[in-house]
Parts: structure tokens; C-alpha cells; sequence
């Protein structure tokens, strides 16, 4: 190890190792060998018919005391190594289960909250489950177990924001972070978080290639079986993997979140521009486009869709109902603004439900739905961030409208002034 002497990781209360992991193919990336060394310096280690040699190095980050560069080089010197990963772990012996763990756009606080495995799209269907009172309740994600038994979280760099994983321990004011690159020449990096029996141990682990045991998580689904690629090595091969962390003082969780925004793109490549379509040639395809095919003449709107079915013919917000117009007013043609117009006029005030709140989706043109045909239980149910998305652009258009010189109708803004106070009134 260059840079630092190892007991300044001790000191900061964790342990650093470098893993070898080989892997059964056949038994779904069942972990067969697993291979650790402690990297003080450069070491040579053995797993199976292979020798590797393992250099961990630590370098400063200037302006930043609190953070470290870290680079683990691992170099196949003899043999071969069949279905293998390699990783870098941290071991955090002092943990505890009330640590509010992080992965950017995957998991916030470790997604640790009562589950239920529900196909998609996930519609909660038992009574004791339903109703103000109740816990947070997610579907069958990648989380930490809320209960006993086995604990852990694996994903790859891809399913997150940022390839990022941190927390904040508010027993001792810590707020750890690790951020990395999206991989390596061997494609995403695996990260995963793992808690033993007794919550009082934990380990973060940056992984290379990716491959998860057993088990991958595909739509609400943790179940399915894992179809990662270990990788072969053989003599010759060398793989690096790269990090930096950051470990300071953290009085509140927001303290770990404000110090992922100003470190989040550190490890990013640097912005490129790619020749390609231009904006104002792309927006002529989609005007002529939804002119064409989305616009549903007879009754005034622009679907969503090619109306193949109800979620591709009308929903409000969230798929497009009442954004995309928003383009298509902005930037359109003459023709293009009456059918946006038109839209309006089709949605206030029969596109809003006995609740306040707009009706989900539709179909035909006249018919108007409520929570998820596919799930009968939920027809009086409503997706809130539909309405929410559709307020918004809404009153963005309505902005719009008067700098072109286009009348507000009074059925639009009582309408949407309607939704708003339903919002309002629930939250």
C-alpha cells in the first residue's frame, strides 16, 4: 500500500481487504472459493491453480482532507482462474442497524421497510395493508432486511444515479461515502452491502465484473436467477479497480446526501459532444409524428400512444398526457397549437375524477378509468404523481399562452385549480 500506512484505516474504524471469489456457473454463480488477503504493500496470494499479485494504493485528494483516491491493481502472474470476480471489502466492525444507508436512485435507507412480492405493476391487494395508518410498504427491491435473517443488498454500478454507496451513523455523527467510475475494462462494477446476524458487523464491497449470487432483481422481483458472467484469467491479466472515499463527520443524514451532490460527478468522464440529430430537426419528426399518428381527431387529444391499448391511448402525466403538449404548444405550427388547444378543451373539466384528482387514463376518447385495469381492486385508486406532473405542465402551458397571446379558459384554470386544492388537501 502506497500513500498512507494501514493503521490510518483502522484508526478510522474499518478494514480494507482485496477479495478473489470464484464462482459455479452451473449453480447460478453459486461463491465456491473465496480468496481474501489484507493488502499491506504489494503481496502475492493463491487461488486454485493461479497466483496473483495484489497492490492496494491510497492517495490524497487535494483540497479534500477527508477523502482518499484508492486503486486496487490485481496482476495474474501464473495459472488460469475460471468464473472469478474480483473485489476490494470494507469491514465496519462497529455498525448498527439504525445506520441510514445509501445508493443513489436505488436504495435510501437501505430500503429497509416491510416487503411484499407483487408482480408488476405493484398494487398492494391485502386489507391490512392499506390505509393511512399503516407502515411504509415497498415491493420485492434490492434492501436490507427489516426483520431477521439474511442481509444484504447487491447491484451493479448501472441500476444507481451515481455509482455510489454511503452512510450515516448517527450514533457516532459518521457519514461514509464511496464513489466510483461506472466500471472497468471488464464492464459495471458490482456494489454491495452485507450486515451479519446480529446487525453488528457490515460489509461494503466494490465488485469486478459484477455477478450476483444466486439471485438477480428484475422488475419487483428479487427471485430470478442470476445470469451475471464471471470472468476467466489467466497469466498476463491485470484488473484495476478504483474508488474514492470520503469519511467525515455527519450530524445528520442530510449531511451525507449534501456531500454526495458535491462529489457525484468527481469520477465522471468529462461531458463529449456527439454529432447526431439536431433539436430542431428532431422536434419537426415529432411534430409531424404526433400530428399523424397520436392525435385522435374525433374527440380532440393527443394519446399517448398508438392506442394498441387503454395505457397507450390516454393517462394523464407521468407517460406524456399533458407534457407533451408542452413542446408541441412552445415550438408548433398553427395546426399543431389548435390540436393543443383542443386538448384542453377534451380534458376540463371531464378528465377530473369525483376526487379532485384526474382520472388515471382513458380510452375511446370518452371513457375514463380509474387505478390499473389490470388489478379490479383498485379502480377508485390514484396514482398521485400523475396529477402532480399534470399541475405542473399544466401551468407551465397556461405561462406559455399568455406571452403568445392565447386566452386562459376559465374551465382550465378551475380545473387545475380543482386538482391543486386536492393535492393540498391530502398532503
Amino acid at each position: 500500500m502506497s500513500g498512507t500506512s494501514p493503521p490510518s484505516f483502522q484508526q478510522a474504524g474499518y478494514k480494507i481487504r482485496a477479495v478473489i471469489c470464484r464462482h459455479d456457473r452451473d449453480r447460478f454463480n453459486l461463491v465456491t472459493c473465496r480468496t481474501v488477503i489484507d493488502p499491506v504493500g504489494e503481496q502475492e496470494i493463491s487461488s486454485g491453480a493461479s497466483r496473483w499479485r495484489v497492490d492496494l494504493q491510497s492517495m490524497p485528494v487535494a483540497g479534500d482532507p477527508q477523502a482518499r483516491d484508492l486503486r486496487l491493481v490485481f496482476r495474474c502472474t501464473k495459472g488460469t482462474l475460471e468464473s472469478a470476480s474480483l473485489a476490494l471489502e470494507f469491514e465496519f466492525p462497529d455498525w448498527s442497524a439504525a445506520n441510514h444507508v445509501l445508493m443513489p436512485a436505488a436504495a435510501y435507507n437501505g430500503n429497509r421497510f416491510l416487503s411484499r412480492k407483487i408482480p408488476y405493476s405493484p398494487k398492494l391487494h391485502f386489507a391490512q395493508d392499506i390505509g393511512p395508518d399503516v407502515p411504509i410498504i415497498i415491493s420485492d427491491v434490492p434492501r436490507l432486511n427489516i426483520g431477521d435473517g439474511p442481509s444484504r443488498i447487491h447491484d451493479r454500478s448501472g441500476s444507481m444515479a451515481t455509482p455510489a454507496i454511503g452512510f450515516h451513523a448517527p450514533a457516532t455523527s459518521r457519514g461514509f461515502l464511496l464513489l466510483s467510475a461506472q466500471g472497468n475494462s471488464l464492464g459495471d462494477y458490482g456494489f454491495s452491502i452485507e450486515e451479519n446476524r446480529d446487525r453488528s458487523k457490515a460489509w461494503i464491497t466494490l465488485q469486478s465484473p459484477v455477478v450476483r449470487e444466486n439471485f438477480n432483481y428484475h422488475i419487483c422481483d428479487l427471485g430470478q436467477p442470476s445470469d451475471d458472467t464471471p470472468h476467466d484469467f489467466k497469466a498476463g491479466d491485470e484488473i484495476t479497480l478504483t474508488c474514492r472515499i470520503t469519511d467525515a463527520a455527519c450530524g445528520r443524514t442530510q449531511d451525507l446526501y449534501d456531500r454526495l451532490c458535491r462529489h457525484r460527478k468527481d469520477l465522471a468522464p468529462p461531458a463529449g459532444k456527439t454529432a447526431g440529430l439536431s433539436l430542431s430537426a428532431c422536434f419537426a419528426v415529432q411534430e409531424e409524428k404526433f400530428n399523424r399518428r397520436n392525435f385522435v381527431e374525433e374527440h380532440g387529444y393527443y394519446a399517448v400512444g398508438m392506442r394498441e391499448n387503454y395505457m397507450q391511448d390516454w393517462q394523464i402525466g407521468w407517460t406524456g398526457g399533458m407534457i407533451s403538449t408542452l413542446p408541441l404548444l412552445l415550438l408548433g405550427d398553427e395546426k399543431t397549437r389548435a390540436n393543443v388547444l383542443r386538448n384542453f378543451d377534451w380534458l376540463f373539466p371531464a378528465g377530473i375524477s369525483p376526487s379532485g384528482f384526474f382520472w388515471d387514463s382513458g380510452r375511446n376518447g370518452s371513457e375514463w378509468i380509474g387505478g390499473d385495469l389490470r388489478k379490479a381492486h383498485t379502480g377508485n385508486w390514484h396514482l398521485i404523481r400523475k396529477s402532480g406532473d399534470a399541475v405542473f405542465y399544466i401551468i407551465r402551458q397556461f405561462r406559455i399562452m399568455e406571452t403568445l397571446g392565447i386566452p386562459v379558459k376559465p374551465a382550465w384554470s378551475d380545473g387545475t385549480r380543482v386538482v391543486a386544492k386536492a393535492l393540498a388537501d391530502l398532503w
